[in-house]
């Protein structure tokens, strides 16, 4: 490859980075809101649903795979590395939450297939007693990792605070962020982007929905800021971009 064609790749993750860490940390967020809320209604760690770890374990490895697609792999073999030259250098928290992700990948597979085993075969076989066992020890194992990836979520977010397209999954998926992170989101984003209040998300988030022609989206977003302070001049005069935009979109329909 000549030295243009890697810089030519190399742009294009740059310019994709804030779309796909948003899509990784979305998916991120969903299984384990998922797992969570399944584990909960399970009568029994046995009776966790096959398809549900299937599932699991087909999005956790598109996860780990659009997490190298990006980033380069700081282990492995040599000729492995060669083949990221054109990739991001990952930072601790990336690192840290890609192997997250690959641990949840394996033990969701182990428990898929033990699941499998116990499901269908039959249970007076000898030794099914113990797969059962050791079913319900990689659920617990999963459970834990879950767990510890609410601690390396915030270290990732902290890492992409500039990432508006991150910052607006968080105020757009308020629901999932607490019953994934036990926590609202705005006390997220006050770890996140070590601000009191979240107005300048708000704000930053108004502006992106304005530039992409969100204008409903971009006046929710300010009114929010006004709701906490009316004296937010900013946010003021951006409602009257908003008002000015959406009249001349009616009139160019008209």
């Amino acid at each position: 490859m000549s030295r243009k064609g890697k810089l030519a790749t190399s742009a294009y993750l740059l310019r994709s980075k804030n779309w796909i860490v948003r899509k990784m940390v979305a998916s991120y967020f969903r299984i384990c809101e998922d797992f969570f809320r399944t584990n909960a209604q399970a009568s029994t760690l046995e009776k966790f649903p096959f398809s549900k770890l299937e599932q699991y374990s087909s999005r956790l490895y598109d996860l780990k795979e659009d997490h190298h697609f990006l980033f380069k792999r700081v282990f492995g073999p040599v000729a492995v590395k060669k083949l990221d030259h054109h990739k991001l250098e990952p930072t601790r928290a990336d690192i840290d939450f890609v192997a997250n992700i690959g641990q949840l990948f394996h033990k969701t597979l182990v428990a898929r297939e033990l699941k499998y085993l116990f499901s269908h075969y039959d249970p007076l076989t000898s030794g099914t007693a113990e797969i059962k066992i050791e079913f319900e020890a990689q659920l617990n194992d999963i459970h834990k990792l879950f767990e510890d990836g609410v601690r390396v979520l915030v270290e990732l977010l902290q890492t992409h605070s500039s990432n508006v397209l991150l910052l607006n999954f968080l105020l757009e998926n308020p629901r999932t962020v607490r019953r994934t992170m036990g926590m609202g989101v705005h006390d997220v984003l006050r770890m996140v982007t070590g601000q009191k209040t979240p107005n300048a998300t708000y704000y930053l988030a108004g502006q992106y929905y304005m530039e992409g022609g969100h204008y409903t989206s971009a006046e929710k977003m300010f009114r929010r800021i006004l709701r906490r302070n009316p004296k937010h001049s900013e946010a003021r005069d951006a409602l009257k971009d908003v008002a000015l935009a959406m009249a001349q979109l009616k009139d160019a329909a008209q």
